[in-house]
């Protein structure tokens, strides 16, 4: 290439650039003209997004999806995988509020209990004092457990 092609590749890029420039400042300064909407009762605390409906109906906590995603306390668990890990009895999550969504195995069965993981994890401490507590009984009903085990190989095998 000549010193002429150059050139003119370097006029053409620069034009290209400041036609970018441009255009980015004019798409900046119509966003900033446009008017913000109010935040209403119906907005995320966190972020000020509207708020998933069923979300607050059920747990009483204005919170987007995109903000229920990033938080792990806000996780939903189903019954069983509460009652499993939280070692926590079903008359305790039958006191807990739940969000009721179509069972996905069959649309007809009962509707599955969904359970906020924030509220799960107070009930376990609560009742285990705290994660180290919860640790020790699962422990505890480990240990059971091999020993019933046992005892029903010794009878078997007796």
């Amino acid at each position: 290439m000549d010193a002429d092609q150059k050139a003119r590749i370097a006029a053409n890029k620069a034009a290209a650039l400041a036609k970018l420039a441009a255009k980015k400042k004019r798409k900046s300064d119509e966003e900033a003209s446009k008017p913000k909407r109010p935040r209403t009762a119906d907005d995320c605390d966190t972020c000020g997004a509207l708020a998933d409906a069923a979300f607050r109906t059920a747990f009483s906590i204005q919170t987007c999806n995109a903000c229920r995603r990033r938080d792990p306390s806000l996780d939903l668990l189903n019954a069983t995988d509460a009652a499993r890990t939280y070692l926590l009895p079903q008359a305790t999550l039958k006191c807990l509020p739940t969000l009721e969504r179509a069972n996905p195995r069959q649309p007809t069965w009962t509707p599955m209990r969904l359970f906020l993981r924030r509220h799960l994890v107070d009930h376990a401490n609560r009742r285990w004092g705290n994660e180290a507590g919860l640790e020790a009984e699962r422990k505890r009903r480990a240990a059971a457990k091999v020993k019933r085990d046992d005892a029903k190989a010794k009878d078997f095998f007796s």
